[in-house]
This record gives C-alpha cells, structure tokens and sequence, in this order.
C-alpha cells in the first residue's frame, strides 16, 4: 500500500505502482480524496484524521507492506507503532517529534517566507518557485511543472499539527522491519534527517547520490525501486 505526502495525490505512485505490480504484488494506493484547493480551499484533515484513515485501510488488508513518501512515511511511522506489518519503506520521510527537520539554507529561507501562513492558519501550498527549489529540485522542468499543476494545500490543522506540535512515536513499540531512503540532494527532509529517522528504529538505511525528495519520479528511479524490491524479498520471503 503506497501512501503519499504533502501535496500530492495517487498520482505520486504513477511509476512505482506498475512497477511493483509487476513483481507479483497487489498494489493500493491511499486516496484520501483531496480536491484540488487552489484559492484558499482545503479539505480541513488533520494529520490524526489522515492516520485513521491510514489505519482503517491497513486493517482491512492481509498482510500490508507500506511505501510512505515525505508526511506519507511518517503516517507510516506511527502506523507501525500501533499495528505490526511484514515490512514499512519510508522514502524522504518527515521526522517525528525529536527530531529536528529544517536543516538546510533553503527550508530555513523557505520556512521564514511561509511563517505567515502557518501563524494565521491558512491553507499551505509553497510557491511555484519554492516547491521547484525544495521539493522538485532533480526534476525536468516539464515534470516540475506537471506535478506542482497537480498539487494540493495542506490543511492549515495538518500543517499546524506536524511543524509545531510534532507527531511522538514510540520507538519501543515497533517491531516492524523498516528500510529508510534518502536522496543525497534532497533539501526538504535532507540525509541528516533520514538518518537520524533510521537510528530511532534501528532501521536499514540506503542513501542515494545525484536524487532528492522525489525519488520515485526522478531518473533511475527504477534502481531505487530495484533496491526496494530486493529488500522486501530478502525481510518477507513468504
């Protein structure tokens, strides 16, 4: 079950789904059915709505891996803290609580730009040309320009939930294999993070050169998904 971020939709998936289908597994996508919010419109979640959501999917499944990408993983982060799965895969994932995120120039520059509107609790989508720097920086420019025409705000409780109060989880209470990935460019939840996500689990860790935050859309995403791939049949032969 492939779980997106911030922003995003099914859509994020639209490689890796066919990919992992063709693996021999019975790939879903989480649909949380945003609408697309430009102009001030949002769909009013918050980050406890999203996790039930998560979790009511999750349960209706035998025996659910999950690929959460950036708030996507840390939803499965705190997933595995309440539910034992065969395996979680976290690419460029938020941190929990106790982890610091804002650990390049650009989000710190970034951050002071959108503070306004985490403060007045507005709707949050970055600027075209904050979201090319931050989130899309590997990407062609007709892909940056495809998947910024699809994305959506975040609500202003989401936003307001996981940037000032943090989302705890227990690291004692996961027993869930984890592989962490990281790109080494990425600039949002940079390598520090992804490290630091992957010694709060004693989770196997694998960082990737020339790609960033969008590892599953940038080129040769198909050898992060190779290495995906491997590690699923090696933790969960069955």
């Amino acid at each position: 079950m492939f779980v997106h971020g911030w922003w995003g939709g099914p859509w994020v998936w639209q490689h890796f789904q066919p990919y992992f289908s063709a693996l021999g597994y019975d790939c879903q996508v989480m649909d949380f059915g945003d609408c697309n919010g430009r102009g001030g419109k949002s769909n009013g979640d918050t980050f406890t709505s999203r996790y039930q959501q998560v979790l009511e999917r999750v349960r209706s499944l035998e025996h659910p891996v999950v690929i959460g990408h950036s708030a996507g993983g840390l939803l499965a982060q705190k997933l595995v803290e309440e539910v034992d799965l065969p395996a979680v895969v976290l690419l460029g994932s938020a941190a929990p609580r106790g982890i610091f995120p804002v650990r390049t120039g650009p989000l710190m520059r970034a951050a002071i730009r959108n503070a306004p509107t985490f403060l007045l609790r507005r709707p949050f989508l970055p600027s075209r040309k904050d979201m090319y720097s931050l989130n899309l920086n590997l990407l062609q420019p007709d892909q940056q320009d495809w998947i910024y025409d699809r994305m959506v705000p975040v609500s202003p409780q989401e936003a307001f939930e996981v940037i000032f109060s943090g989302v705890p989880v227990r690291a004692s209470r996961v027993r869930t294999p984890m592989l962490v990935l990281s790109g080494a460019e990425d600039r949002l939840t940079p390598p520090s993070v992804a490290r630091a996500i992957g010694r709060k689990y004693g989770a196997d860790y694998l960082e990737f050169p020339d790609h960033a935050h969008y590892l599953m859309w940038e080129h040769n995403w198909q050898e992060i998904a190779d290495e995906i791939g491997r590690w699923l049949k090696r933790v969960t032969p069955a």
